[in-house]
């Protein structure tokens, strides 16, 4: 999986120094099961969180209450929750619905509630990304089919179809609601949904309106091609874009070596570092690891409004594109994840190594893994 381009590219560039604070120790549980937690995730709401052994699901509340317990094992023994990255798991904003799914072997996904009610879906490919809606009424999935499903808490199929339709959006993404209706998901979780097939050589970035992408690809080392930016919109479709089935023309494309770029949020600008010279450097080329090639900023219609010392101040930057066009830089960040593990700057302890870190919607709250103990800490403010 290639680096994702906001983070290469923010990592470049010089911010201003700040003192580190300190994550504050909310509290300490100890999970009566013995086995280790495979994985957690958080209700798209934050309110609770969702950690699951080989044998069991526990729902657990912000304050560190339990709430109620899955014998998932009991239910199918062909459930295996696993720590890594093709789990699916998913707990509903209400706190009262998990949903689970298998792997290669078991193309199924199992949905319980808190009055222990079980029910299954038989799907299309191997289950790869679940999410629940922000209101719950809702659980998307998608397949390595590749297929996806708008599915009932229950499972009463709703939509189902190719992945490239899945009707899903995130609050302020703009769509054609009349003749496309979607549901409300974090943005975190639609791009995930999007994310099967995707991201090896690849990389993408869409505006906080949906209607401008800045993708990027770059061959493999060994193999033929070039690297190329490219730049989709208006009306670009979001996420939905990466299966777009050719019927469209990016809005303008440039050749570029080990490229990378991402979107403004306002969808005004494309900030891009690469080697325009040499479009030929592939994934995992000596230049592309070593140098630190400039950052070019582009408008909508290809020019280079800007070139940037790789290492710059991304203020000043941004001071310099205003001063130019009247417009300075909105840049994205990466918004916190729900069922990904991060990392938080935690105080000591005597851990055999470092514990997996789940930080909450909002960005408050991460939650550390180690074993079977579960430790919540504040994020400074």
């Amino acid at each position: 999986m290639r680096i994702t381009p906001t983070v290469l590219l923010l990592a470049t560039m010089a911010t201003p120094a700040s003192q580190t604070q300190q994550t504050e120790p909310v509290w300490v549980l100890t999970l009566e099961d013995p086995e280790p937690v495979a994985i957690a995730a958080w209700s798209p709401t934050g309110t609770c969180v969702a950690v699951a052994t080989d044998t069991t699901v526990q729902v657990i509340d912000r304050a560190g209450r339990p709430l109620w317990t899955w014998h998932v094992h009991e239910t199918s023994p062909f459930l295996h929750p696993r720590h890594d990255a093709l789990s699916v798991f998913a707990v509903s904003p209400a706190c009262d619905v998990v949903a689970i799914g298998g792997r290669s072997d078991y193309k199924y996904l199992w949905t319980a509630d808190r009055r222990g009610r079980y029910v299954f879906l038989k799907t299309v490919g191997t289950p790869f990304y679940a999410a629940f809606s922000l209101h719950g009424d809702n659980l998307a999935v998608t397949t390595s089919g590749p297929f996806a499903y708008v599915l009932s808490p229950h499972l009463d199929v709703r939509w189902s179809g190719t992945i490239g339709d899945l009707p899903v959006k995130w609050p302020g993404q703009v769509t054609d609601a009349a003749e496309h209706p979607a549901a409300d998901f974090l943005r975190q979780d639609v791009e995930q949904l999007f994310g099967v097939l995707w991201g090896f050589g690849y990389g993408d970035s869409v505006s906080d309106d949906g209607q401008w992408r800045a993708a990027s690809s770059v061959p493999w080392r060994g193999s033929t091609g070039v690297g190329v930016l490219e730049l989709w919109g208006p009306g670009a479709h979001g996420y939905n874009d990466r299966f777009n089935k050719g019927y469209r023309q990016p809005r303008w494309t440039k050749r570029m070596g080990c490229a990378a770029g991402t979107i403004t949020r306002d969808g005004m600008f494309v900030i891009a570092s690469g080697d325009p010279d040499h479009p030929e450097y592939t994934e995992g080329h000596a230049p592309c690891e070593l140098d630190e090639p400039p950052i070019y900023v582009f408008d909508r219609d290809g020019n280079t409004v800007l070139t940037w010392p790789a290492g710059g101040n991304q203020d000043d930057m941004s001071r310099a594109v205003q001063a130019r066009t009247g417009r300075p830089l909105a840049f994205r960040t990466w918004g916190p994840s729900t069922s990904m593990h991060l990392s938080l700057d935690l105080p000591p302890e005597p851990m055999t190594q470092p514990a997996p870190t789940l930080t909450s919607p909002d960005g408050a709250m991460g939650l550390t893994i180690q074993g079977h103990e579960l430790r919540l800490y504040r994020q400074p403010k």
